[in-house]
């Protein structure tokens, strides 16, 4: 099974994949996150090293990351998306998990035609500022997230109650997918 999940920063897509891998293990599934951005967070931190600015590897320069991505997929639109399915094709685990899907034109259409169930992460706009605030990356921007709406869906998660409700949600999208 693949799936992979959409929404803008601070939706709570992290929160997601953590219960999504707790509920797969409880049947027995491995899982593993696999994500397309991996070459951009590795040139980020080369981008700041070079610049003689060191960043914590879980702290994100997203207006550096989305500069990147422009300049890659200039090169080669598939850059990140054939990169992306030889790390999937590569893993031995039972569900493979997304979740910094973004591109709706290029790599949106290569996960769906390799078989990734697309699930919405939505939460109230006061609710995602603050979620990003608290989080401390060093530069926040939605412009690569611009254009998930036109990315078709298997289901949507609104992530605007508790985590007890996010987590119910999980389970019954777990019962339509599995």
């Amino acid at each position: 099974m693949r799936i992979a999940l959409i929404g803008h920063s601070g939706a709570g897509k992290s929160t997601t994949v953590a219960f999504l891998i707790d509920g797969l293990a409880s049947r027995g599934l491995r899982s593993e996150i696999v994500k397309l951005a991996t070459p951009l967070y590795e040139l980020q931190q080369r981008f700041r090293s070079a610049a003689g600015v060191e960043l914590p590897p879980d702290v994100q320069d997203q207006v550096l990351l989305e500069d990147i991505a422009v300049q890659l997929r200039r090169l080669n639109e598939r850059a990140l998306a054939d990169g992306f399915l030889r790390r999937v094709n590569a893993s031995a685990a039972d569900v493979i998990i997304n979740d910094d899907l973004r591109d709706p034109d290029v790599d949106a259409a290569v996960l769906r035609d390799n078989g990734f169930r697309i699930v919405r992460v939505q939460a109230p706009e006061e609710v995602r500022l603050r979620r990003l605030k608290a989080r401390g990356d060093i530069s926040t921007s939605d412009a690569s997230s611009q254009g998930i709406h036109r990315i078709p869906v298997d289901a949507t998660l609104t992530n605007s109650g508790s985590v007890d409700a996010l987590r119910s949600q999980i389970t019954d999208l777990l019962e339509v997918l599995l």
